[in-house]
């Protein structure tokens, strides 16, 4: 095992071309949460198959995320991009799973339409080495990343893009300066989850009739224009009465992964209607920080039972 490891690194570092594909992930800490201190590149993680490595990456924010220090996390070891990519969307779900179990903040920083990024070591200036060290401070280790990446990485778990926006949405809310819009992200970060079920027959059958009857209805008091714009959204708006709605839906999903566990459904759901409340009229709760960190414990467990993984921190 060691040999063939042994072996991986030595065809990446002096034959590029065997393996020329990797792909990489940028995120940001906070290091109040956790600080990594770095002699180079370091390596997390490796397999037979591929080497996970870390540095601070080429530049650091400014501005607004200046308290916030850059990182990119670094997968290679691939004969083809679609390789490559499948285990840079792998290495962005094991990146987000460290930060839940760990209980840190994390935002990923895209520079494409995925969270992680394809590139050809040979013909990419900058890459990572195998040399260097990793250390770092409350609440993880550098063994126990490289744990609970190796543990993903490793595993059969699909990285589903709902999941990893999901968990993507949670771990940044967790770097959020103020308590209302920590709250929001939290309480956003479940949506992704939600597939809205199909409702009964017999109800999709009544509304196809209210649609049908105002698809002949006119409407004598605006200009025919604006008549039929009318028309159209309203016909939307009871198209999307077909399936449940995503409050039902998340309710459905808490109870499906937690079953006889009402109070976390009721605190989901009670959740749920302050973010509604305090987006549409304004409102807020005193005990914001209460709520918010029993909403992080349910999301948290729902995560650990997607992954089919313990927490390492909490319940």
């Amino acid at each position: 095992m060691v040999n063939a490891r042994n072996k991986l690194f030595l065809e990446i570092e002096r034959e590029p071309k065997r393996r020329p594909y990797g792909a990489y992930v940028d995120f940001f800490l906070n290091d109040d949460d956790i600080q990594f201190s770095f002699n180079g590149p370091a390596a997390v993680f490796a397999s037979d198959d591929a080497i996970v490595q870390f540095d601070l990456t080429p530049d650091q924010p400014l501005g607004p995320l200046q308290h916030l220090k850059s990182y990119r996390a670094s997968i290679e070891g691939f004969t083809t991009a679609s390789e490559a990519e499948s285990m840079g969307m792998k290495l962005s779900l094991a990146l987000l799973w460290s930060a839940v179990t760990q209980d840190f903040g994390m935002r990923l920083d895209y520079h494409s339409a995925l969270p992680c990024t394809v590139y050809d070591r040979t013909e990419w200036q900058w890459g990572p080495s195998t040399r260097g060290h990793l250390s770092n401070h409350y609440p993880a280790t550098a063994g126990d990343l490289g744990e609970l990446m190796r543990d993903v990485l490793t595993s059969t778990i699909e990285a589903d893009r709902q999941l990893v926006l999901s968990m993507e949405l949670y771990a940044a809310a967790r770097l959020e300066v103020s308590d209302r819009a920590k709250f929001l992200g939290l309480v956003s970060s479940l949506e992704p989850l939600a597939a809205q079920a199909l409702l009964p027959v017999s109800v999709r059958r009544l509304i196809k009739t209210f649609r049908d009857q105002l698809g002949a209805v006119e409407i004598n008091e605006l200009p025919s224009e604006d008549a039929a714009k009318l028309k159209t959204s309203l016909n939307g708006r009871l198209k999307h009465l077909e399936r449940e709605s995503i409050r039902q839906a998340l309710l459905r999903v808490i109870r499906e992964c937690f079953p006889g566990d009402e109070d976390s459904a009721k605190v989901i759901d009670a959740a749920y209607g302050l973010r509604s409340d305090m987006l549409h009229e304004g409102t807020t709760d005193p005990y914001l920080d209460r709520r918010t960190h029993a909403i992080e414990q349910i999301i948290r467990r729902l995560y650990a039972a997607r992954i089919g993984k313990q927490l390492r921190i909490g319940s």
